[in-house]
Formats: structure tokens, sequence, C-alpha cells
């Protein structure tokens, strides 16, 4: 893992971990959600960066704003990573 002086994670880090990130769309309990992953950097697994608070009565209606909040992450975040 790339980190900078200051021990937080680098650009190329930030960035690899965007790359990872990860649009799921699932139902619970009879309402559709959505949830952003990406994988840990360190151990195993994923970690949940984002995830829905609204209930939605379609998958498609999830996966409509779930698409929405991954490509402003992946575009909001490399800028971010650019600037950090």
């Amino acid at each position: 893992m790339a980190t900078a002086p200051d021990g937080s994670l680098s650009v190329e880090a930030k960035v690899a971990d965007l790359r990872n990130l990860t649009l799921h769309v699932f139902e619970q309990n009879g309402s559709w959600h959505w949830g952003l992953t990406v994988e840990r950097l360190r151990g195993t697994g994923q970690k949940v960066v984002a995830f829905s608070e609204e209930e939605f009565g379609s998958e498609a209606q999830a996966r409509a704003d779930g698409e929405r909040a991954y490509n402003r992450e992946r575009s909001e975040g490399l800028h971010r990573s650019a600037w950090a």
C-alpha cells in the first residue's frame, strides 16, 4: 500500500481504490437498495463506502440511482485524489 509521508493514502492508492469500486443492487425486506464497495486495502473482503438510505420499489430504480452515485463517486473521487 502506498502512503504519503503523513501516513495518509497516496494518490496512487486512492485511484487504485476507486478502480475497485463496485455497485451492488439487492432486495431487503421487500424493498430494493444499492451499495458501493471497495476491496479492503488490508485484510480480506470488501468495505462499504456508500449505500442508499432510500427504499426503491424496483430493482431498476435502485440500479439507476446507484449508477448515479457510482459515477459521481468515480468522478469526484478521482478529482479529490488528483488534488490530495
